[in-house]
Parts: C-alpha cells; structure tokens; sequence
C-alpha cells in the first residue's frame, strides 16, 4: 500500500476510535453514576482502567472525557454513587481509597 493509502486508513481508524470513545466515556460515567449493579459499576470503571492503558492519551482527548473520568473516580471514592464499596465508606484516608482504587483498577 502506498504512503497515501496507509495515511488514509490510520487517518479513518484514528475517527473510529475518536467516535468509539465519545460514545463509551459519558455512557461509562452515566453507568457509574446510576446504576445501582455493582457488577456494572466496576465493570464501566475496569473499562475506564483499560482504556487508559490501551489507548492512553487518546482517551483523555475528547470534549469532556477527562473530566468525566476524574468525576467518577471521585465521586466513588467519596461515595456519591448508587452503589456502597464498603472501604470506601469507613475510611477517612483519601490517599488510602486512592491506593485501593487503583490496585483495583490495575487488577
């Protein structure tokens, strides 16, 4: 394939993808913010966790995903969600429910 044709195709993955993700992080934070499954809840925040390792930067690009992001990860950790983490409910050591977070997440 020609340099143009390569171009071309990187160019239309990198819309996909950009498409993917302005669909998947507000519908993650909506999960996470009402949902009353913990299962779904961990599982929109594994997927934050994954994306952030896969895709990297990419994920924090679009219009409000970062922010999105870091509401949810807050807003667990301060207990505003739907559901109970019952560590994040006793603990008064943020930088504790920070740690337990991303062990979590990296999991």
């Amino acid at each position: 394939m020609c340099e143009i044709g390569t171009f071309i195709v990187v160019m239309s993955v990198c819309l996909a993808l950009s498409k993917a993700l302005s669909m998947l992080i507000p519908k993650c934070a909506e999960l996470i913010h009402t949902d009353e499954e913990r299962t779904v809840v961990m599982t929109a925040l594994d997927a934050y966790s994954e994306l952030l390792k896969e895709v990297k930067g990419a994920v924090l690009e679009g219009e409000g995903h970062r922010d999105a992001i870091i509401n949810c990860v807050k807003d667990v950790m301060s207990c505003k969600v739907l559901i109970s983490i019952p560590f994040f409910q006793t603990s008064t050591n943020c930088e504790v429910k920070l740690c337990v977070f991303l062990i979590m997440c990296s999991a």
